[in-house]
């Protein structure tokens, strides 16, 4: 099976502690390019710096593949992390 796809990312930096980045993935089957078999992939992520040692990120994946499932899936996730750099 023959398919094309489309996709377009963007970073940004609402502030000095947090980024935004997201990306949007459009795929079509070029064999049968009807506009209702369209597969769509967005990907969200922010990360923001809460203080000079913790870092927190929220990730979120919307999908629609009517091959798999006729609803949209979606995944997030929260991750907490702890920055310590040693000095010189």
């Amino acid at each position: 099976m023959r398919s094309g796809g489309a996709s377009r990312s963007e970073e940004r930096e609402g502030t000095s502690t947090l980024n935004v980045k997201g990306r949007y993935q459009l795929f079509a089957n070029l064999l049968n390019p009807a506009l209702n078999q369209l597969d769509h992939r967005l990907d969200l992520s922010f990360t923001s710096k809460v203080n000079k040692y913790i870092n927190v990120n929220l990730t979120g994946i919307l999908r629609y593949d009517r091959d798999q499932d006729q609803d949209v899936q979606l995944s997030q996730a929260l991750a907490v992390g702890l920055v310590y750099s040693r000095g010189k």
